[in-house]
């Protein structure tokens, strides 16, 4: 019998969520008759021990003592980044989560069955152990992390599978290119029964233009039809897709495609949202993308000239219209510089930067437009 610690970083510290590889680790060696010690508290960091697994998602958390690293260690997650030396191999994956391994599960998907059919590069695991939880709560929650990783096949025998049980929720965001793009993977994922109240999240790979959009916007609507007690998560769209500095009319391009897919969103009532920006020297204008960035991420109810106008409201305890009659409190950076770009392409403002929640508008009169177009005189 050996000793055997584990060490999930991320619950020590904030003492919730759960990570199923450790879930899986704690069974297989409990199978095997080891000891195992879930480190919880400062008690169990110092008990003996033969192996030690040690994760950490998060890399805004401090990591244990350089004592721990040795040849007994086997550390792996986003938070390791440079000192992962390890892959949790697919005879644990097999195996039967520990359901009872974290104390008192308060998540409701703690409590769940939790499934898995593929290892982490997307290949079918082989005999798996029954996975059925005691709680019995009727939950199925899909945890694979490479579920569409795999080809068309294997990901329609696993959803083939999942139709044999209640309430299904995916851990890992959903791929929008298998299940948008793939007609045979879509009409499965369709007869799936998904559970009350559980939130989708999602991985747009498909691409990040308006045509895009649209085909998202038609399997959300599917989606939502089927499953109209759930909750359809943001999908998000790049901000830039075009050389800026090569050609500046491509920032218009930009900035027109970003407006019109959220404005699909706004009136179709799904949030499309733009990411922030990675790296703001990938355009010379990054003070208006990083500001509908912002806004989609921040304020999707409101239209883009109220979000802008925001921070000087705050400031000066006024109304919007206030704000757009008085350039005496324009001397907010971002503001000015974001509505002197609209006021350059004024129909982009009418187009989309009205726009509120489900197709909804800001009145034109909230805006002293003759000011405006005064105070910009020149500036096209």
């Amino acid at each position: 019998m050996r000793k055997v610690s584990i060490w999930d970083v991320d619950y020590y510290y904030n003492q919730k969520g759960f990570n199923t590889d450790c879930m899986k680790i704690s069974s297989f060696h409990k199978q095997r008759g080891d000891q195992v010690n879930f480190i919880t508290t400062e008690y169990d960091i110092n008990r003996p021990y033969d192996i030690i697994y040690i994760v950490k998602k998060s890399d805004k958390l401090q990591s244990p003592p350089a004592k721990f690293f040795d040849k007994r260690s086997r550390v792996w997650g986003a938070g390791f980044k440079y000192i992962s030396n390890w892959k949790i191999p697919d005879v644990m994956l097999a195996c039967r989560p520990d359901y009872l391994l974290y104390p008192n599960p308060s998540n409701q998907f703690e409590r769940a069955d939790m499934v898995q059919f593929f290892n982490d590069q997307g290949k079918l695991l082989g005999l798996t152990q029954n996975y059925e939880n005691k709680f019995r709560n009727k939950k199925t929650l899909v945890i694979d992390r490479a579920f569409w990783k795999s080809d068309e096949d294997s990901i329609i025998f696993a959803l083939d599978q999942l139709l044999e049980c209640w309430n299904v929720a995916f851990l890992e965001p959903i791929w929008l290119s298998k299940v948008v793009c793939n007609k045979n993977i879509r009409q499965h994922f369709m007869r799936l029964e998904f559970t009350m109240n559980t939130q989708f999240k999602f991985l747009n790979d498909i691409g990040d233009n308006l045509e895009s959009a649209r085909l998202i916007v038609d399997f959300l609507r599917e989606l939502k039809a089927h499953a109209p007690t759930t909750f359809v998560g943001a999908v998000n769209f790049a901000a830039i897709s075009l050389n800026q500095y090569d050609n500046p009319e491509n920032a218009w391009q930009d900035l027109e495609r970003c407006l019109s897919i959220i404005a699909l969103g706004k009136t179709e009532g799904f949030e499309l949202r733009i990411q922030p920006l990675s790296n703001r020297l990938k355009t010379p204008y990054y003070t208006i993308f990083e500001t509908i960035s912002s806004w989609t991420q921040n304020a999707i109810d409101l239209s883009l000239m109220e979000f802008i106008a925001l921070p000087i409201e705050k400031q000066f305890n006024c109304g919007l219209e206030d704000v757009y009659r008085d350039n005496t409190m324009w001397g907010n950076a971002v503001f000015y510089e974001v509505l002197s770009t609209l006021m350059r392409r004024e129909e982009l403002i009418f187009k989309y930067g009205l726009l509120r929640w489900e197709n909804r508008k800001l009145e034109i009169e909230k805006i002293d437009w003759d000011y405006l177009r005064e105070n910009f005189k020149g500036e096209k």
